[in-house]
């Protein structure tokens, strides 16, 4: 009887030792949260270092480690941890000049970890020092029927070249075309007498240069040859025969919408005289083609108020010119020309938009007396307009081309200044849209 006793003595005593010692035990701490989302704007210097890549991100709540995973492949098919930080940066050190590594982070803590994030690409920069830009950049104007040919200087250490074209001459729409490692490059993919802009980089193990300066080119039409070109960029006229400033009204200036290059303003002025660009290489022409960029800028004119603009001659006979009229504040233009028998046919009138545009005139003799097969087309923006076929026009010629205020001005009421850019003649026929 005692033993059972002293039995459940002790069995009494350690359930009140087991009991105090649960008491006094703090409660167990519960794991923190898996991190619900991987690193958000994951981040790879590109170029910004030449001895490493930096990778950056935004932290995540409840990470406490970040795993960083690298992989030549975007597809990250074949990647690879390098390295593991607490805070929110890594800088990788194993890595090659120039080649593009993909980045992945993805956020842990002790409970777990999250998805891979997006992936950022980046590159460490070459301590050697790209090539410069190739010098003396040149394209062909009008040399060849069916390209455009391309020479530059060569570019210490470079081992390719690339050529970019543009129709802009500021380049804002400029496309590689071509990767070469020589110093000559033949464009074909060209439409006539359309000018193309060329610019050229050295390219090296250590990258590319800028852009060169830029050079313009063209490709002589194949139906008819150049017989007049200037593109105004040389800030002079020396390459016009003559011409009329009067009194200095007729000057280069630049104009946005036209490619924003030089062309040639013409200002009314304080006087009456013509304000003309003549140019006079054209002999016995009787086939001609007139191509330029027109804007009537802040030319002001009175209500019906009209002058020629540009014209041709045969001496003192004008085969045709085109006419702009200031109707009820909208301008329009209209396109004469002269028979045998000096009577003048002309087109209706056609808008000219608020904007700059392109101007075209076809113009062709008839073939012989009495075949009136003779012709002259408008056309504006590449666009025919109107036709005058049928013309008895076989003892016309031209032999002279002019550009600007070409009418008497004496009493009109004309002020303010407009603009021509890019002008082209030639023996050929339109090389715009059909």
């Amino acid at each position: 009887m005692k033993r059972l006793k002293l039995l459940h003595i002790i069995i009494v005593q350690a359930f009140i030792i087991a009991s105090t010692i649960a008491a006094v035990q703090p409660a167990p701490k519960h794991a923190p949260p898996i991190p619900a989302s991987p690193p958000g704007n994951v981040a790879a210097s590109d170029g910004t270092f030449t001895d490493h890549v930096e990778v950056t991100w935004v932290g995540v709540p409840t990470a406490n480690k970040y795993y960083i995973f690298r992989d030549s492949d975007p597809g990250g098919a074949g990647m690879v941890q390098v390295g593991s930080k607490s805070s929110h940066s890594y800088k990788d050190f194993a890595v090659t000049d120039m080649q593009v590594y993909y980045y992945w982070v993805q956020a842990c803590n002790k409970t777990g970890c999250s998805e891979i994030s997006a992936s950022d690409s980046g590159y460490a920069q070459s301590a050697e020092v790209p090539a410069s830009a190739p010098a003396n950049l040149a394209a062909s104007d009008g040399s060849f029927t069916d390209q455009v040919s391309l020479t530059w200087d060569a570019a210490a250490d470079a081992t390719e070249y690339q050529v970019f074209r543009d129709t802009d001459p500021g380049g804002a729409a400029m496309i590689l075309i071509s990767t070469t490692a020589g110093l000559s490059y033949n464009d074909a993919a060209i439409v006539d007498l359309q000018v193309y802009y060329y610019w050229v980089k050295a390219c090296s193990i250590s990258g590319c240069s800028p852009v060169s300066t830029p050079d313009s080119g063209f490709a002589e039409a194949i139906t008819g040859g150049i017989i007049f070109w200037d593109d105004l960029e040389t800030g002079d006229f020396s390459q016009w025969t003559r011409f009329n400033s009067g009194g200095g009204w007729l000057y280069p200036c630049t104009k946005a919408g036209i490619n924003g290059t030089w062309g040639a303003c013409v200002e009314r002025g304080s006087n009456d005289r013509r304000k003309q660009l003549i140019d006079e290489t054209p002999v016995d022409q009787t086939k001609f083609h007139v191509r330029f960029n027109f804007d009537m800028n802040s030319l002001s004119m009175g209500n019906d108020e009209r002058f020629r603009f540009m014209q041709v001659k045969m001496g003192a006979e004008r085969p045709f010119f085109i006419v702009v009229l200031n109707r009820g504040g909208f301008y329009e233009i209209q396109l004469n020309t002269l028979l045998d028998d000096l009577t003048k046919v002309k087109t209706g009138w056609y808008p000219l938009a608020d904007r700059p545009v392109t101007i075209e005139v076809n113009w062709q003799a008839a073939s012989a007396d009495g075949a009136n097969d003779g012709y002259a087309e408008l056309y504006i923006n590449d666009l025919l307009q109107e036709a005058l076929t049928g013309l008895d026009n076989d003892t016309i010629i031209v032999d002279t081309f002019k550009i600007g205020f070409t009418s008497r001005l004496e009493g009109k009421l004309i002020s303010g200044v407009f603009f021509v850019d890019d002008v082209s003649t030639s023996n050929g026929t339109h090389i715009g849209l059909p």
